[in-house]
C-alpha cells in the first residue's frame, strides 16, 4: 500500500531516479510474495494434501489477479 501511496504522491514530478526507486520496490515485494509462497508450500502440502494445496494456490493466483487487474485499472501509467 504505501508504494502506490508513494507513487500517488510523486505522479506529478515522477523522474528517472523516483521511477527506478518505485520499481526496484514493486520487484522487491513481488520477490517477497514468491519466496512466501514456496516457504508456505511443504506446509500446505502436509497439512492438506498436494491436491487440495495446489487449489488453495489456484485460488491465491485467481485473487491476485483480480486485486491487480482492479489496482490496474485504478492507477494511471507514469506520465
Amino acid at each position: 500500500m504505501q508504494l502506490v501511496k508513494d507513487y500517488a504522491q510523486n505522479y506529478d514530478s515522477m523522474d528517472d531516479a523516483k521511477a527506478k526507486d518505485l520499481v526496484q520496490r514493486m520487484i522487491n515485494i513481488e520477490d517477497e510474495t514468491l519466496n512466501l509462497r514456496e516457504d508456505y508450500w511443504p506446509k500446505f502440502m502436509k497439512a492438506l494434501g498436494a491436491k487440495r494445496a495446489a487449489k488453495f494456490y489456484q485460488v491465491d493466483a485467481r485473487l491476485t489477479l483480480i486485486i491487480n487487474v482492479q489496482l490496474t485499472a485504478a492507477i494511471p501509467l507514469i506520465p
